[in-house]
């Protein structure tokens, strides 16, 4: 064997090693690409995976917020129908008490100015106990809407 090497000149030696080097490097390099490749496609695989998980949760969160939406929407009209109904009712029982009261002092004049005067402060009092009747409607129908609305999850 010595004499094979001692026919080899110093140069072809140094080829040599460095030729067995670099198809070492190159090997490792092919056995590194092999692997990375084999990393990129589990990882691709997984980052599919999650973007169809993403995607089917967005779907099923689109569908609760749809019905949320929409049993918020009945809820609003349910409270708002009634709220109309008791505000008619209100405007009506207000509007008579202010009918009587002001065709029962209408063409009777009184020879005594206070009773004359209670009966034109009548209608103004009748006027804000329906301005406050309404306002506290207002403020229930609120309420009851508050609620209905914070019922659903």
């Amino acid at each position: 064997m010595n004499l094979v090497l001692s026919a080899i000149p110093l140069w072809g030696r140094l080829l040599v090693v460095g030729l067995v080097l670099v198809a070492a490097a190159g090997f490792g390099a092919v056995k590194m690409h092999a692997h990375d490749q084999l990393a990129y496609e589990r990882l691709q695989g997984q980052y599919s995976n999650f973007k169809a998980d993403v995607a089917a949760k967005g779907f099923a969160q689109e569908q609760h917020t749809k019905t949320v939406v929409a049993a918020q929407q009945q809820k609003t009209k349910e409270v708002s129908s009634e709220y109309d109904k008791k505000l008619a009712g209100l405007r009506s029982y207000y509007s008579k008490r202010l009918r009587d009261a002001t065709s029962t002092g209408s063409g009777q004049l009184s020879p005594l100015p206070i009773t004359a005067v209670s009966v034109d402060a009548t209608p103004a009092y009748i006027e804000l106990a329906g301005a406050c009747a309404e306002t506290t409607q207002q403020l229930v129908s609120l309420q009851a809407w508050v609620l209905a609305q914070s019922s659903h999850p």
